[in-house]
This record gives C-alpha cells, sequence and structure tokens, in this order.
C-alpha cells in the first residue's frame, strides 16, 4: 500500500479542516448562483466590505485623535508640573 506524499489535511487539526471544507462548499454553493442569485451576492459582499472599511477607518480616526488628546494632555500636564516647581515663569 502506498501513501500519499502530501497527506496535508490529515494532519490538519480538525477545527482548520472544517474550516476549510466550510469555504470550499460555500465557493461551491456560490458558483451555482444563477446570474440574478451572482449579482446579489456580489452586490452584499460590496456592502459588507464597504461596511468593513468604514468601521476600520473610524477605529483609526478614532485611535489617531486619542493619541493626539493624550500627547496634549501631557503637554498641559507638564506645564503644569513646571509651574509647580516653579521651572516656569508665571
Amino acid at each position: 500500500m502506498t501513501s500519499l506524499p502530501h497527506e496535508g489535511i490529515g494532519q490538519m487539526p480538525c477545527q482548520l479542516q472544517s474550516r476549510i471544507f466550510e469555504k470550499a462548499f460555500s465557493t461551491a454553493e456560490i458558483a451555482r448562483y444563477n446570474p440574478v442569485e451572482q449579482r446579489s451576492y456580489e452586490e452584499s459582499l460590496k456592502v459588507y466590505r464597504d461596511l468593513v472599511n468604514v468601521v476600520r477607518t473610524a477605529e483609526r480616526k478614532g485611535l489617531a485623535k486619542s493619541i493626539a488628546e493624550g500627547i496634549e494632555k501631557g503637554k498641559l500636564e507638564d506645564a503644569e508640573n513646571f509651574l509647580r516647581l516653579g521651572a516656569l515663569p508665571k
């Protein structure tokens, strides 16, 4: 009996195997769509991707704003500390 040289999927964790099969079955199902279903699927996928990108952009902008506010707050705290120590003129 010969064994296959690459029994890769047999060596994968079950959880990963199921993800691969889910993806394969999903892809096969999508391939069977008629033209109207295909357009509908593509449009819903576009809407989903657009929403994901909107959320990611908002998160990046929020992070940048938080960093800028933190830097400004740090500068104010430094100035207050210098004033308290008498290092800056009032």
